[in-house]
């Protein structure tokens, strides 16, 4: 992990462990009809909890639309039959060459290219290209873990919130201890 992600992780532990002493002691306190129990505390963390489940869930949002996006480029069409005509064989080729690259790389899809005949040919990817691939395939394998593990997150500061406000209202229901009674002797 790096620096950031240790910051964000305190940061977020310290906050929501903060937010969750406020659910509890402010249901407790608002239950238990404590004196001077406003509700400010269960405010502050209800609203912390809150913008904690929001976060994760904007996070998860956010990773899994980053991942549709991806799969859902437009299918590779082959090159016309008249394609590259007004440019030079070379560039031709070379320029088909690294579109059908890109397409294998992007999608993994196999096409072929115009080579400098003007002869359609199958791209064969190279052992560089199939790295390209993997690297690919294996990023939005990790954005897709990313957004999972982010709706956990949000699920789990949800359900740590609600499990506060239960524990408060089950704290603030059971009576008080009553105080012993102090005997003062008498100064002799």
């Amino acid at each position: 992990m790096t620096t950031a992600e240790w910051a964000q992780f305190i940061f977020f532990g310290a906050g929501g462990a903060f937010g969750l002493l406020c659910v509890f002691d402010g249901t407790r306190r608002l239950a238990g009809r404590h004196a001077g129990a406003r509700g400010s505390r269960l405010a502050i963390g209800v609203a912390i909890v809150a913008i904690l489940v929001g976060y994760a869930y904007w996070q998860h949002q956010a990773y899994a639309n980053a991942v549709i996006a991806y799969q859902q480029q437009p299918p590779v069409r082959e090159l016309p039959a008249d394609w590259g005509n007004k440019i030079g064989p070379a560039k031709r080729e070379a320029v088909s060459l690294e579109m059908a690259r890109r397409a294998f790389i992007d999608s993994g899809t196999l096409t072929r290219y115009v080579d400098a005949a003007g002869k359609r040919k199958p791209f064969a990817p190279a052992q560089d290209d199939l790295k390209r691939r993997e690297a690919t395939v294996a990023a939005v394998a990790g954005i897709e873990h990313k957004a999972a593990n982010a709706l956990s997150e949000a699920v789990l500061w949800l359900v740590l919130g609600l499990s506060a406000f239960v524990f408060g209202l089950c704290f603030g229901f059971e009576p008080a201890p009553k105080p012993a009674a102090v005997e003062v002797e008498p100064p002799a």
